[in-house]
């Protein structure tokens, strides 16, 4: 089987990288410092507006969505079922929760920016050449993940097997045999193949490189820190009860 070529989604604006990094920094950041529903509920919601304007409307929609289930789902259980055994999922729950904004960080990196681009802004911040292809290797292959699900789905839906919540349930020993193995498989070749590609482009040549596409510091990106800077006061204010 040959290798599919699939591109990452272009984003709808176009922001300097290292814009695009600082933003995924700063969710890390914060997602880990909240302690209140209300704060972590509006960090969600602030994040997914910039997802939206940025990258992907579909995507910052489904992390709200995400989040929503995860949050109904425990409270559900603390108020109507704390003393069954559907209070064993309350932890699991509460850290889906907790780190909801993190979905945010991983829609950015795979929808707001590309390989090239993003490439060329690591080796001008002077990153270690083997981080830098370790983490375009891992950009590149994102996309290839959901495609190769894609793929499987499609093989087994040929041979009478669905792949659906029902039919995992029913048997979910053999369902994850039938994709986990092929995804492994297939997974293992790709990432062998995109690294002998990122190999080929020169990544490991030693010195520096030069590169045609152009990085500057734009009034988009200007605008995007302030708004960023904004929320965040906004997401500070709601955790330490400033803002209501």
């Amino acid at each position: 089987m040959t290798t599919a070529t699939v591109h990452s989604p272009r984003p709808r604006i176009v922001l300097d990288p290292r814009t695009v990094l600082v933003h995924i920094l700063l969710i890390g950041t914060v997602t880990f410092s909240l302690h209140t529903l209300a704060a972590t509920a509006v960090f969600v919601l602030l994040t997914a507006a910039f997802i939206a304007v940025v990258a992907s409307p579909r995507g910052g929609a489904a992390m709200v969505v995400l989040w929503v289930v995860f949050a109904g789902l425990r409270a559900s259980i603390e108020l109507w079922a704390a003393a069954t055994p559907l209070s064993l999922l309350i932890p699991t729950l509460t850290v889906f929760v907790r780190i909801g904004p993190l979905m945010g960080a991983g829609l950015l990196f795979t929808r707001a920016l590309s390989v090239s681009r993003f490439v060329a802004a690591l080796e001008r911040l002077r990153v270690p050449r083997a981080v830098t292809v370790t983490l375009a290797v891992m950009l590149r292959f994102t996309p290839t993940i959901g495609y190769e699900l894609r793929q499987i789905a499609d093989a087994l839906r040929t041979r009478g097997i669905p792949l659906t919540p029902l039919t995992l349930l029913r048997a979910p020993a053999r369902t994850a045999e039938l994709v986990v193995v092929p995804l492994v498989q297939r997974c293992t070749t790709i990432a062998e193949e995109l690294s002998a590609a990122a190999i080929t482009r020169g990544l490991e040549r030693p010195g520096t490189r030069t590169t045609r596409i152009p990085l500057r510091f734009s009034a988009a990106d200007a605008a995007y820190l302030a708004l960023l800077a904004v929320a965040t006061a906004v997401v500070v204010g709601v955790e330490g009860g400033v803002v209501r």
